[in-house]
């Protein structure tokens, strides 16, 4: 079973995405209402008890409430009954400064909460010229940190050369990193490719055995592409 998720990071107007997530509900075939996860910022959450795809939050600090300025918390999502998670995502690492430290206070505390996890890893561009073996550390280090064992875990590989670059990893390239991952992981867990996915490369790249789904980003900012991604699943 393949997997389409959206993530519009900080791109999307809220009132557009509150109409995008009513037409992709009305759109949606009931074959893939399993298979389908939009993860919009947090003003454009809805109350999803009418939907039938799966929505989840981008980012959440790990604790219930309290005095952490600019952030939202387990109980803001859980009032909204949200309880899928993205955890690890590049963008936060870097440009958020977010450690290996707390992604794993992080992704420990969303576990006690029964949270479904979607943990990025990615390596940089450096890395990535230094040849497979250099890649297979760097991402090994990524997952060390948190239970691959955890029942309600996705992992996304977005490797980070290829985020919002217009600059894919080749078909040979996701073919090799996830045949790797998925001998680090429970057979169970669903390994999901990202890094500039969009209506041209989708279908090819989750014609690989190992790639259970695909983490979009600019690609789905509109339901149009989000909608012909879909219908590849």
């Amino acid at each position: 079973m393949k997997i389409a998720m959206a993530n519009f990071k900080s791109a999307m107007p809220i009132l557009k995405s509150h109409k995008y997530l009513q037409d992709l509900e009305k759109s949606l075939e009931p074959q893939h209402f399993d298979r389908v996860f939009v993860f919009p910022d947090f003003l454009g959450l809805l109350p999803n008890a009418f939907l039938h795809f799966t929505l989840g939050a981008q980012n959440a600090y790990p604790k219930d409430l309290g005095a952490f300025t600019g952030e939202i918390t387990s109980k803001h999502l859980e009032e909204l009954k949200i309880s899928t998670l993205l955890i690890g995502h590049s963008e936060r690492r870097t440009l958020l400064n977010e450690s290996p430290n707390f992604l794993k206070e992080k992704f420990d505390f969303f576990k006690n909460k029964n949270f479904k996890i979607v943990y990025c890893i990615g390596e940089d561009l450096q890395t990535r010229e230094k040849g497979l073996g250099a890649v297979k550390e760097f991402l090994n280090k990524q997952l060390e940190i948190i239970d691959t064992n955890y029942q309600n875990l996705m992992v996304a590989y977005e490797p980070i050369w290829a985020i919002g670059t217009g600059r894919s990893a080749s078909v040979e390239d996701i073919y090799l990193t996830h045949n790797f991952l998925k001998q680090n992981l429970n057979p169970k867990t669903p390994l999901l490719y990202g890094g500039s996915v969009n209506i041209s490369n989708a279908q090819e790249i989750l014609s690989i055995d190992s790639v259970d789904g695909l983490l979009i980003g600019s690609a789905s900012l509109e339901l149009e592409n989000f909608k012909t991604i879909i219908s590849f699943l």
